[in-house]
């Protein structure tokens, strides 16, 4: 996704020190034994919050990921249900969590992002995009004016899967990223939010960092945001390139956040 067509979506996104370190991958691992043999891995037996969580996640992605025209369009769609579905989606968010809080006791969280972390490699599969691109965007659409979110998410859920069963065989070609003037100067960082005041965005990174224990460890770059010197965007990490950051943005997701990886320089 071009940087310039995520402008929109930056500054719709908010959130509800160590030194920096390079965002390295996490190992993607196998969905826990009681995930179904899926596409997805994912489970028939979800509970109906889990499914909007995971039906979020996969909105998540696409706005991400795919390129114009679906992808501005699931851009605005996507920025909408936050919006308009902010109780559901947190209460999702509570009903996933609960599952590997019953699941893993005090060891939940790693495990929580260990699976966030493998369902967003899994939607982000580069074969599968033809496909799951436009459907998102449907979906997206449909989400909008579903009256239910929690039994609209089942269904869709179903359809998103069919795209990763029999995807088309033309590869999907990712939006080309012009190279930065100088390789070694540029790296990529994920934003987290833009808000209004350096007092705002200092307050949200500290609930982020309490939410989200796995992004704690990285230091937090507060910049003006252009054209705009009421609001401060609240960026973190060092990543070598756009792959890892989007690595990044699944942890950020596992705590409930919408990122944004960005090219800095």
């Amino acid at each position: 996704m071009k940087i310039a067509r995520a402008a929109a979506l930056l500054l719709a996104l908010s959130a509800a020190g160590c030194a920096d370190k390079r965002a390295v991958p996490l190992v993607p691992v196998a969905p826990t034994a009681v995930l179904a043999s899926t596409p997805l891995g994912l489970d028939r037996g979800l509970s109906p919050g889990e499914r909007v969580w995971h039906l979020r996640a996969a909105l998540n992605v696409a706005a991400l990921g795919c390129p114009a025209p679906t992808g501005g369009a699931i851009i605005d769609r996507y920025n909408r249900l936050l919006r308009d579905r902010k109780g559901a989606l947190a209460s999702a968010y509570q009903a996933e969590i609960a599952v590997f809080r019953d699941r893993h006791g005090s060891g939940w969280q790693p495990q929580f992002d260990r699976y966030m972390t493998s369902l967003y490699n899994r939607l982000a599969a580069p074969t599968a995009q033809p496909a799951f691109c436009p459907l998102a965007a449907a979906i997206a659409d449909e989400a909008l004016a579903a009256t239910d979110i929690q039994q609209f998410a089942g269904p869709a859920l179903a359809r998103i899967e069919a795209a990763f069963v029999a995807p088309p065989p033309v590869p999907f070609a990712a939006p080309a990223i012009a190279a930065a003037p100088s390789i070694a100067a540029a790296y990529w960082r994920i934003q987290l939010g833009a808000y209004t005041g350096a007092a705002a965005a200092a307050a949200a990174w500290d609930r982020i960092r309490a939410r989200q224990p796995g992004l704690a460890g990285y230091a937090p770059h507060f910049e003006p945001v252009p054209a705009r010197p009421e609001l401060v965007r609240l960026r973190i990490g060092d990543a070598v390139d756009r792959g890892n950051a989007l690595t990044l943005c699944a942890l950020a997701a596992a705590g409930g956040f919408d990122c944004i990886p960005v090219r800095s320089k």
